[in-house]
């Protein structure tokens, strides 16, 4: 498969997924300057596509599928020219000019489909770091530890017409305003209540 930046030199107006432009920053920082976990890192994005084929080799593409290629069309041409139907002669021999061809050959399948070249896989591990670094140099604070990062209570202004989250309590005892909460990971039901705005 092609490599990175021959992709990205040779795509239509530049277009790469985020988080291929995103390893190629970090490909391009040195080692040196790299959080833990990130030295030696080549890339954490691995562009690999992904191939969503008709039913069997006798069916069309669903409607689903042409629905969603149509707003593509309309909103977003960029991803729509990396969305390459196979069973369109014209179409492949583009996938194929872009550096699909190996992937192409390798599927025994003489129906249609298409090919998202925008798909890939992220090594969530390491994407962390890097955004959460990229997070820092941009002024974000992070709020981390046994204590002053354990949220123990999720305050909630009653008064207002809506539970309103205002905040967050954590084991410190801190209470910390937030106009948005965002809650992820390890989160146990009794916490959320779905009746918050």
């Amino acid at each position: 498969m092609e490599s990175l930046e021959r992709r990205l030199a040779s795509s239509l107006e530049g277009f790469l997924p985020p988080f291929a432009k995103l390893s190629l920053e970090l490909r391009n920082l040195p080692n040196s300057s790299r959080p833990e976990g990130l030295r030696n890192v080549e890339e954490f994005y691995t562009e690999c596509g992904f191939l969503r084929l008709a039913e069997s080799s006798q069916h069309q593409l669903s409607e689903k599928e042409l629905t969603g290629l149509t707003n593509l069309d309309q909103n977003y041409p960029e991803h729509r020219r990396k969305n390459y139907i196979i069973g369109n002669n014209v179409e492949r021999k583009n996938a194929e000019a872009d550096g699909w061809k190996d992937v192409l050959k390798s599927v025994d399948w003489d129906g249609t489909g298409v090919l998202d070249a925008t798909a890939g896989y992220v090594r969530a591990d390491k994407a962390c770091i890097w955004l959460s670094m990229k997070a820092k140099h941009a002024a974000v604070c992070f709020i981390e530890g046994e204590l002053n990062g354990k949220v123990i209570k999720i305050v909630v202004d009653s008064l207002a017409d809506e539970n309103k989250i205002r905040g967050v309590e954590t084991a410190d005892g801190i209470f910390h305003p937030a106009d948005l909460v965002i809650v992820a990971g390890k989160v146990s039901r009794p916490l959320v209540k779905p009746t918050y705005s």
